[in-house]
């Protein structure tokens, strides 16, 4: 039995989710989920994210992970982690590179190749990506 999603929902109402059932690593959702919050401007300059252990609560997930997912994040500048008082979101959020642009283009690709293998309806998926890429162009 496949454990549910859990999240964590910060105090702007914003909420990132962990799917445990998805075959796509905890640890890869949890970097991913969080470099948008903060690359895209959800997650404010200056926030204070939550440490480790809380969120590994929240999530349900290992500490280890979210230790590892902080580390690199700091390593590639998403985040800013000060000695003795926590890690934060820095005054200047870095805008992903083109490089993370089109890694992520090919992922979108993959996932649209899976939902059609899976048999997925072709005029749904369509009119999703539509409906996406309109909210996008919106905003």
């Amino acid at each position: 039995m496949a454990k549910a999603t859990r999240s964590r929902k910060w105090e702007s109402g914003l909420e990132i989710g962990i799917d445990a059932g998805s075959e796509i690593p905890i640890y890869v959702q949890l970097k991913n989920n969080l470099r948008y919050l903060i690359t895209s401007g959800a997650l404010k300059p200056g926030l204070q994210l939550p440490t480790v252990r809380a969120l590994s609560v929240d999530l349900g997930i290992n500490a280890n992970t979210v230790a590892r997912v902080y580390r690199e994040l700091a390593a590639e500048g998403v985040i800013e982690m000060r000695r003795g008082t926590g890690s934060y979101v820095p005054e200047t959020a870095p805008a992903p590179s083109r490089d993370r642009i089109d890694d992520l283009l090919d992922q979108v690709s993959n996932l649209l190749g899976l939902a059609l293998n899976e048999g997925g309806d072709k005029r749904r998926i369509a009119d999703f990506l539509r409906e996406k890429a309109d909210d996008a162009l919106r905003s």
